[in-house]
């Protein structure tokens, strides 16, 4: 365990930097008993010639067992637990500090061994376990001396053939070292690690510095509006777009929720939808207004999404101004209301001006057929209703054409608009090239609209353009239809033809693409001709 994952501020056991550290702090406890193995070799040498020099004392038993079990701790060290460990390596050098604070007094040199056992303590534990330990030995240091100083303890031996001998001048040099190389092999390599561990914060920090502004960019560089908000719809964060199109600015927004801009019966969606939130998972769609700083209902589509925020989690709203989207919108409904009662209109007048007379005429020989005078009489006013009738059945065979056309129900497209310029050509001295890989039927609503799109482009073109050549090429690849319309006539200010309400033309063939969604590209400067290109997946 080490010093890191003691503090209150804890640090998950799982972690990278945990293991990596505790692995540190194992190699660490491992350098220092091997050193102490390898200096309890002098040590036992040095205890011979002691023992050879002042005599046998039965403490230099202690000072055996603690080098062998060293050597026992350093051998099996794979086969301990790291606390077990550390626990028998503490507990060997407090047994030999101890034994040489009573064997030699004041003479030996067992403080060094007190200072590393600190020092170790504190490099793996919290420094208030060195405290105690540091404490309970300044007390048995001062019991000793008062029990040396009052002849409770005495030296076994003559001190001043040992103090001016080379022997503790020996001992000193071997003492140095080996705490020397306990605290070289230590600090050193658990700065090594914590250099290493800066490093790595540095450098991600740096990352997250400019994943942030590159956040923070994208972030206020977006088009649409954000909002970050918490779960108890409290802004945290808008970025400009947002601001511009509520006209709010970033202090008034501040210390405001997200139901202060959004209408009230909205109030309960946008709370149900903060509870269905899943961590990557985007929601479905929500239209809902928003009021701007003019209390003016702007419509938005909101999009939300649960992301990290602060150390904590929050509530990412994509809002996306539709207000011209809504107005287009709009714009499409009302041509084709427009268009339909337009094409009624034009239903109703067929029907008056071309099948209501002949109907009438056709009462009226109807009526006079039971007061023909003769039979020259009643054979004319039965070849008249003949005729009128006859009339009658073309005038609503074409009328119903006109709705629905037979030649595309029966022949497809392709035939449809071969059939219609054919039909057109007997009366007009245009050019038509038409090119087509249609073989074979498509979808019924993609022929009907594209034969009606095709025939109302031809009729403006003969009515406005002035041209001499009409081009239309058909093309169907894979999932894609393709239609290609152009001419070769005056032309016209396209932009501002679009913007002109009465442009019931053009919008009429925008709605009914979009009426498939399909794409529509259109194409027209003065004397330059027209030309629009539609593509409608099948």
């Amino acid at each position: 365990m080490s010093i890191l994952t003691n503090k209150k501020n804890k640090i998950d056991n799982n972690s990278s930097f945990t293991k990596e550290l505790n692995a540190i702090n194992s190699k660490v406890l491992n350098y220092a008993i091997l050193i102490t193995v390898l200096f309890s070799i002098p040590s036992i040498l040095n205890l011979i010639n002691k023992i050879n020099q002042v005599g046998f004392n039965p403490i230099q038993f202690i000072y055996f067992f603690l080098a062998i079990s060293a050597v026992v701790l350093y051998f099996f060290k794979r086969r301990i637990k790291f606390k077990t460990r550390f626990f028998l390596f503490i507990s060997l050098l407090i047994l030999l500090a101890l034994t040489a604070m009573i064997d030699v007094g004041s003479i030996g040199f067992w403080s060094n061994y007190i200072i590393l056992i600190v020092l170790i303590i504190t490099l793996f534990y919290r420094n208030i376990y060195s405290f105690i330990v540091f404490g309970i030995f300044l007390s048995l240091i001062i019991l000793t001396a008062y029990l040396y100083y009052n002849k409770y303890f005495i030296y076994s031996f003559d001190i001043s053939i040992y103090a001016n001998g080379i022997i503790p001048w020996i001992m000193l040099v071997i003492t140095l070292i080996f705490t020397g190389m306990i605290v070289i092999f230590t600090i050193g390599r658990q700065r090594m690690f914590f250099i290493s561990a800066i490093k790595e914060l540095i450098i991600a920090k740096e990352k997250i510095q400019k994943s942030e502004q590159k956040f923070k960019t994208i972030f206020n560089s977006s088009a649409d509006g954000i909002i970050i908000s918490d779960f108890q719809q409290n802004i945290l964060e808008v970025n400009e777009s947002l601001l511009h199109f509520t006209g709010v600015t970033k202090e008034n927004i501040k210390n405001k929720t997200i139901r202060d801009f959004v209408l009230p019966e909205y109030h309960k969606a946008l709370q149900d939808r903060a509870k269905s939130l899943i961590p990557n998972v985007t929601t479905p769609l929500l239209e809902i207004y928003l009021l701007n700083a003019k209390n003016e209902i702007i419509p938005v589509e909101l999009n939300t999404m649960l992301i990290d925020y602060n150390n904590g989690k929050a509530i990412y709203s994509i809002v996306r101004d539709i207000a011209e989207r809504k107005k287009m919108e709009q714009k499409i409904l009302s041509t084709i209301i427009q268009t339909e009662e337009k094409e009624r209109s034009h239903l109703a007048k067929e029907l008056h001006d071309g099948v209501g007379p002949l109907l009438s005429a056709t009462k009226i020989y109807a009526r006079a057929l039971p007061n023909a005078d003769n039979e020259e009489e009643r054979a004319y006013t039965i070849l008249k209703l003949n005729e009128t009738v006859n009339e009658a059945i073309i005038s609503a065979q074409e009328i119903a054409n006109n709705i629905s056309p037979h030649v595309l129900r029966n022949f497809g497209l392709k035939g449809a608009i071969e059939s219609f310029y054919q039909k057109i050509s007997k009366t007009s001295t245009l050019t038509f090239d038409f090119h087509s890989n249609l073989e074979e039927r498509i979808d019924g609503n993609i022929e009907t609209v594209l034969y009606r799109i095709v025939v109302e482009l031809i009729n403006n073109t003969i009515k406005y353009a002035d041209a001499k050549l009409i081009t239309v090429i058909l093309l169907i690849d894979k999932n894609k239809v393709t239609l290609n319309y152009s001419d070769d006539g005056m032309g016209f200010d396209l932009k501002k033809v679009q913007e002109e309400s009465t442009s019931m033309g053009l919008s009429n063939i925008y709605s009914r693409v979009k009426s498939l969604n399909g794409q529509v590209n259109m194409k027209s400067e003065k004397n330059k001709g027209f030309e629009v290109d539609i593509s409608i997946d099948l």
